[in-house]
């Protein structure tokens, strides 16, 4: 019984130690499979340990500054300020030069250029007359082409040829009749701010100026270029322009305002027309009106 015990123990001995030899030669295989990369884990980490613990390093030692010596310097004896001396005077009866200042030619003042003053319009004396004229659709389009002047007339007050104070203040009246030829409108306008202006037929109408059942006294040719409408105004010349032409004085005895044309054949007409309601509205729409006017006859040039 005890020879069998002491067998068992040595059985389990031997198992032991192959269970040992078993492992070791595992492991052994297992370190020569893995080596390479073991020893690769090992490096980088005795690497990192090197690099965090690093030996201290060794101060360099700093040399210092030595100063350097100041030089001293030598005070230098001061110069002498030179006296200025005056030239010696020349002797008497030695003429002195004078130095030749340089002249410049005097500076060019501008002349101011003189403003044009206008010309004030001088107006020659002349006579004004006045009448009735009417507006007519002649062809009945719609549109007043028609001015016609129905009659108009001068009121001349002419003094009495007395020898006598009295009666050189006072004097008759006469009359003299302007006869004008009709106007026609062209049916051309324009519109502005101002008013409408209306063409005119610029060909030379005939004037005439006589005395009440006489010859004519005055004759003319007048053109008009526009009839410029405002409301219930208008005018016709409304520049003052010259208009009209041939102008002929046959008798202006006893009448002074007739005398003024004498040798002029150039003289100005402008004619005012005053129209009790709106005066385009009645050219535009062909309706036929009466209306008053007065007008101013002037020579161009005055003597």
């Amino acid at each position: 019984m005890n020879k069998q015990r002491t067998h068992e123990k040595g059985q389990g001995l031997i198992e032991v130690a192959l269970m040992l030899l078993l492992v070791g030669v595992v492991t052994g295989g297992v370190l020569v499979a893995m080596g390479p990369q073991v020893g690769g884990v090992f490096s980088e980490a005795h690497a990192a340990i090197s690099g965090v613990i690093a030996p201290p390093a060794v101060a360099t030692p700093v040399a210092l500054d030595t100063p350097t010596p100041t030089a001293t310097s030598t005070p230098s004896p001061a110069t002498p300020t030179p006296t200025p001396t005056l030239p010696p005077l020349p002797p008497a009866g030695t003429p002195v030069i004078v130095p030749t200042v340089p002249t410049f030619p005097p500076t060019a003042t501008p002349t101011p250029t003189p403003v044009p003053t206008a010309t004030p319009v001088v107006q020659c004396p002349g006579f004004d007359f006045s009448g009735r004229l009417t507006l007519l659709d002649g062809d009945r389009d719609k549109f007043d082409e028609t001015l016609v002047f129905d009659w108009a007339y001068v009121l001349v007050v002419n003094p009495y040829e007395l020898d006598s104070p009295i009666a050189k203040e006072g004097g008759y009246m006469s009359w003299y009749f302007v006869s004008l030829s009709p106007v026609r409108l062209t049916g051309r306008y324009s519109e502005s701010g101002e008013g409408i202006e209306f063409e005119v037929d610029p060909t030379p109408v005939s004037l005439q100026i006589a005395p009440l059942g006489g010859k004519p006294v005055l004759v003319g040719k007048v053109s008009f270029k526009q009839l410029w409408v405002s409301g219930r105004q208008a005018s016709l010349n409304r520049e003052q322009a010259v208009n009209v032409s041939g102008i002929q004085v046959t008798n202006s005895k006893g009448s002074q305002i007739l005398s003024v044309f004498e040798g002029q054949d150039r003289g100005v007409l402008a004619v005012d027309i005053q129209s009790p309601s709106e005066l385009a509205e009645h050219i535009l729409k062909g309706n036929g009106v009466r209306i008053s006017f007065k007008a101013t006859m002037r020579p161009a040039l005055c003597r």
